[in-house]
């Protein structure tokens, strides 16, 4: 099990961002469908403790593909 380096619960974190932000704002989580909620919020999370996870081969299987990838479209 990874350890992330901040010790506020995700569902506080959650109640965090919900009351950041006016609830007449268009872009609002509360307003948002219930599987983009599920993803955005874990990610921003992650992205706020700048998580990094340890380098495995299937990480670095995908950075050779997107290597890859990126000077088949370069030509």
């Amino acid at each position: 099990m990874v350890r992330l380096n901040s010790h506020i619960p995700l569902h506080v974190l959650t109640q965090i961002i919900n009351r950041a932000l006016p609830e007449w704002l268009p872009f609002h989580p509360h307003k948002w469908w219930i599987h983009v909620r599920n993803v955005y919020i874990p990610m921003s999370y992650l992205y706020g403790v700048k998580y990094q996870m340890e380098e495995n081969d299937l990480i670095l299987s995908l950075r050779e593909v997107r290597i890859f990838q990126m000077s088949v479209l370069s030509k």
